[in-house]
């Protein structure tokens, strides 16, 4: 194999390595708390509501890790602790 097209390889590997380990580790150090902060302050912000009207419970769909619900207002956090889909809250 020519040696410029090892090296170029062997570079790609590398970078690889370095984003999936940085990544990895941005989203190991991820804390429930902080994900669940993030959210209530976005309601508080978006709506004016007070953030007492917010609770979470653990997800129990699929790729779901948190769900946070503000009101009406029901927010699903994945994993990576990025917002899946908001919906509304089911009527009772």
């Amino acid at each position: 194999m020519n040696r410029s097209v090892l090296l170029t390889v062997l570079g790609l590997i590398f970078l690889a390595i370095a984003a999936g380990l940085y990544l990895g580790r941005q989203t190991a150090a991820l804390s429930e708390t902080e994900v669940i902060a993030r959210v209530v302050a976005q309601y508080a912000r978006d709506t004016g509501g007070a953030t007492t009207e917010c609770a979470a419970i653990p997800g129990r769909d699929a790729g779901v890790w948190i769900v946070v619900i503000c009101g009406e207002k029901r927010v699903a956090i994945g994993a990576d602790g990025q917002m899946i889909a908001p919906s509304p809250a089911p009527a009772t």
